[in-house]
């Protein structure tokens, strides 16, 4: 699976001592785009298929790392949560935190990360009849699916989104009538690096 996850991580040299150094941009001047709201808030889904590390509907067109507004504009209006074979979307609440990595100790105290797990948690707190359905069988079946994810500014996946697997979908209800009923997914992916990014086209 980190195969088609890590489609767009940065190339690395074949020795590590031979390692460059990437340009930097300016981390002293604050924009919209340079100090990102660090709440996920959009969740999308997409079944697997026939192509490996790619999903059904991809965003087409796509080119890393450049201008892809109208690519993603229209990928984003062809979503859809009840037509068959569409992306699937939620709205909520997102969280990303620091990945869990599997590291060997080597001589001289040397460390070397044999792979890195990333998870995302994500609560869906409205959720009528038609979605408490739909998560119910994340929940039941779980598997695999290509998805998406977006902050305030940036969506992140690129074309092909990332190769997820469910891990737990559960339902607690809470804190009395101070909490609102919620459902929390919790998806996981192996891979090297963050997925790839770009300015979000929509509000």
């Amino acid at each position: 699976m980190p195969i088609g996850n890590d489609e767009y991580a940065p190339t690395c040299a074949a020795s590590c001592s031979a390692e460059t150094l990437a340009a930097v941009g300016d981390t002293d001047c604050i924009s919209d785009l340079s100090l990102e709201l660090s709440e996920i808030n959009e969740l999308f889904l997409d079944t697997k298929s026939a192509t490996f590390g790619t999903p059904t509907n991809p965003v087409a067109t796509y080119t890393p790392w450049a201008d892809n507004e109208a690519s993603l504009l229209t990928w984003f209006a062809a979503k859809d949560n009840t037509t068959a074979s569409k992306v699937r979307y939620y709205y909520g609440r997102g969280e990303k935190p620091e990945p869990t990595e599997t590291t060997i100790t080597l001589r001289k105290n040397k460390t070397h990360s044999l792979g890195t797990r990333h998870t995302l948690v994500y609560t869906v707190d409205v959720i009528d009849q038609t979605t408490y359905q739909a998560l119910l069988k994340l929940q039941a079946c779980k598997g695999q699916f290509h998805a998406w994810f977006s902050t305030d500014t940036f969506f992140y996946g690129g074309d092909n989104g990332i190769i997820v697997d469910i891990e737990k979908v559960v339902f607690p209800k809470t804190g009395g009538r101070g909490e609102n009923a919620k459902c929390i997914i919790t998806l996981s992916w192996s891979a090297k690096s963050d997925p790839v990014r770009d300015e979000k086209p929509w509000s």
